[in-house]
């Protein structure tokens, strides 16, 4: 293995785990996960390639090869995050655990987790095996293109490589922002990354060797674009100019073989971070993800470092005991070894299956965090509204929903309290009726999900932070200060129109907390959005539907 290339696996898992530990160190450390696609496409294309050329590959050698090294560490951490999952999570949660860990067996993770996705989602930073998408996503490369290298006539691989790369780049750049979340998950619109380093294997072999003034040159500004690109926000939507700067630079940096990460200290320290680069990126987030389930609110610094020292110690016991020794043995496949293949991965899938069962509570947290749609799913309107019978409760509705998600959210309990008025909802998700507002701003402070919070305590699962100390509740000033953008735009409303305003805070803080329980009831599905019961019971308590009649008359 060259050396240089194992720097660049130091340097792109390291990205990842700053990243992912949220210590403000890399800003767009999750472009690491390019740098290991655009290297992994590099090095399978130049295995391949040269036992095709020499008639010595074989599909059964390949894919045994590729099983020793990705499954055996992959099954260790699998198991241990199950252990985990069954002390730590809560009900719903577990539920959500179990199709992470069948992703994970069957190398469908990036599909399974492109499902479970979405705007009204629980935050995906709380799922342990949320990584492994992208070890499903190239375990499907490797499905597919070993195949096409195969069939194809040597002469005509590099154009095969090339036109690939092409159209999945086209697709992803179209995808991306019309189906971002599809972009960033599945092979078609991520192969390119890949593609990008098959075709520098592809048309490097026959390429002069490269003149070390030339690489001097751009290696090392190759170099710092990765790290640079990395740390910068220089594109809002992933993946696209940012992926592909990156993508470029990596096989740049391959091409060049920067002398840097050949030959000193730094390059034996990254290329220890790469040996065990594989074992790191598998075992680091299930730390974090755990961490982030545990603690309501902001993770404590400390936390978070011994979260990175710990996935290090982990990950080196785990390279040593595990992924090494077994990649190393010769060891042949056979009938019996298939057998305890499958029979594994079976188990894996068993362990937390039943777990949901496992997890007592007093409520009903599935009924109390499913979505609020208002009146119905049909009413979170695509371009254009249409007052359709499922989005109005009576023929000449007197009153309008209009808004985002924010709005939905009130209807139950608008409808709920009703005076045969009539109600219609024009809604639309991360469209509200304002302008000049990005969408993060609507919502309330510290990012903690309210109704996980009161989940977890009513569960009786381990719960650290203050919110969780005071009942979830949160604080009023840091509240007020992240709407600050809202507050001040309806408070000029309110004078220069001279519209009246309904504050709901003034409902549901007093003094230095705000609620996020009234009467027993949870009040929010997640972080920001009422739950039905919630709206219902607000709406109730505080005569919510007579307050606007009141207001608009």
């Amino acid at each position: 293995m060259r050396k240089d290339i194992q720097s660049l696996r130091g340097i792109a898992v390291m990205l990842v785990l700053l990243y992912h530990a949220q210590l403000g160190v890399v800003g767009r450390g999750f472009l690491g996960v390019d740098v290991f696609f655009v290297i992994s496409g590099y090095l399978i294309t130049e295995l391949i390639t040269k036992e095709l050329d020499a008639g010595t590959f074989s599909f059964r050698q390949f894919y045994w090869r590729r099983a020793k090294r990705l499954l055996p560490a992959a099954y260790v951490v699998i198991a241990l995050t199950s252990v985990g999952a069954l002390v730590l999570l809560t009900r719903l949660e577990l539920a959500a655990f179990v199709k992470q860990v069948i992703g994970s067996v069957s190398f469908t993770a990036n599909i399974v987790l492109w499902k479970q996705s979405g705007y009204f989602d629980g935050t995906a930073e709380l799922k342990p095996l949320l990584h492994m998408w992208s070890l499903s996503l190239e375990e499907q490369f490797y499905l597919v293109f070993p195949l096409a290298l195969w069939v194809t006539p040597p002469p005509l691989r590099r154009w095969l490589a090339g036109a690939a790369l092409v159209l999945s780049l086209g697709l992803c750049f179209v995808a991306v922002s019309w189906k971002p979340t599809a972009a960033f998950y599945l092979l078609p619109t991520r192969a390119w990354e890949l593609m990008i380093g098959a075709c520098g294997a592809l048309w490097f072999r026959d390429a002069p060797a490269t003149p070390r003034a030339t690489a001097r040159l751009v290696g090392p500004p190759a170099l710092l674009s990765v790290l640079v690109v990395s740390s910068l926000a220089i594109d809002a939507v992933h993946p696209r100019w940012d992926a592909l700067i990156v993508c470029a630079a990596t096989l740049t940096a391959i091409w060049a073989r920067v002398g840097v990460l050949e030959r000193g200290p730094l390059a034996a320290t990254l290329g220890w971070f790469g040996d065990i680069s594989y074992s790191l990126y598998l075992v680091h987030w299930p730390i974090f993800a755990f961490a982030r389930n545990v603690f309501v609110g902001e993770v404590p610094t400390g936390v978070k470092w011994l979260g990175v020292a710990a996935s290090v110690v982990l990950a080196a016991l785990l390279f040593r005991t595990v992924e090494d020794p077994i990649r190393r043995s010769d060891r042949e496949p056979s009938r019996a070894l298939l057998a305890s293949v499958v029979g594994a991965s079976l188990a894996l899938v068993l362990i937390p299956l039943a777990a949901p069962s496992l997890v007592r509570s007093v409520k009903d947290w599935s009924a109390i965090r499913r979505t609020n749609f208002g009146l119905s799913p049909s009413c979170d309107f695509g371009a254009a509204f249409e007052p359709t019978p499922a989005c109005r409760t009576a023929d000449n509705p007197a009153v309008v929903v209009w808004g985002d998600s924010f709005a939905m959210h009130l209807v139950p309990g608008l409808v709920a309290t009703d005076r045969r008025l009539g109600v219609v909802q024009a809604t639309r998700s991360m469209c509200g009726p304002v302008l000049d507002l990005a969408p993060d701003s609507f919502f309330p402070a510290s990012r903690t999900d309210f109704s996980l919070c009161l989940e977890r305590l009513d569960s009786g699962l381990p719960t650290f932070g203050r919110p969780a100390a005071t009942q979830c509740s949160f604080d009023a000033l840091a509240y007020r200060a992240k709407q600050e953008p809202v507050i001040h735009l309806l408070e000029q409303i309110a004078r220069s129109a001279d519209v009246p305003v309904v504050w709901l805070s003034e409902l549901l803080c007093s003094g230095e907390r705000c609620r996020a329980q009234e009467d027993d009831v949870p009040l929010y599905r997640d972080s920001a959005h009422l739950s039905i019961e919630g709206s219902v019971l607000l709406a109730r308590k505080y005569h919510l539907m007579d307050q606007l009649v009141a207001q608009a008359r």
